[in-house]
């Protein structure tokens, strides 16, 4: 939704999208379309959850295996060291990376309603709930050139397009009393989408 989004407002004219853990197919697509078809554009790898350590896995491989490609924006939202492909140490910003942003919530997985979360019929033991996933810390990453932290959101709240505020009324009005408290639900942008359209407006211009 977030690659969409850039693409619709014209801040990303190719987006490419694959699922967390897929490093290789990424190195692929970046070493036959980036390098051969438009070394003009600028490159940017942006990964949330599990898919953040997989960008890092990806730009491990780059540098491995074809160094002459470096990324000019790597964004990490939310990262968890669950599915390294092992080439990356997820704590650490890569070399060949030239700017890298790095937005973590700031509740974690511990701030998610456990009502509200449904792990599927036979998935992994880790995604059982409430479980290990509380303990499961996002990773401040060592080196990056900005580090975001998005007070009052969760793991999961942290990737919404908008994100829901409560406040409550005390006293309120008589008429509409309910335990003693009322509270409105409100609805604002999230910053961390506004962040990464930032960064984008900032990238150089590619001759």
């Amino acid at each position: 939704m977030l690659g969409n989004k850039l693409h619709t407002g014209g801040l990303a004219e190719n987006v490419y999208f694959a699922g967390s853990g897929n490093s290789s197919e990424i190195y692929e697509t970046i070493n036959t379309y980036y390098s051969d078809k438009c070394p003009a554009e600028s490159l940017v790898l942006v990964g949330y959850s599990r898919g953040a350590i997989t960008v890092q896995d990806t730009a491990a491989f780059l540098q491995r295996l074809n160094p002459a490609i470096s990324i000019d924006l790597m964004i990490t939202i939310a990262p968890v060291a669950v599915g390294s492909a092992g080439f990356a140490s997820p704590e650490n910003r890569k070399p060949n990376v030239k700017r890298h942003v790095n937005i973590i919530s700031g509740q974690g997985f511990a701030g998610v309603d456990p009502f509200i979360f449904r792990p599927l019929e036979g998935e992994p033991s880790y995604n059982v709930w409430p479980g290990s996933m509380v303990a499961l810390p996002e990773l401040r990453i060592k080196g990056v050139d900005r580090e975001e932290v998005i007070e009052q959101t969760h793991h999961f709240g942290v990737m919404l397009e908008s994100m829901p505020s409560f406040k409550k009324l005390n006293p309120p009005p008589a008429s509409r009393q309910k335990g003693g408290h009322e509270f409105i639900r409100e609805v604002f942008p999230n910053p961390v989408w506004l962040m990464v359209e930032e960064e984008f407006r900032l990238l150089p211009m590619k001759p």
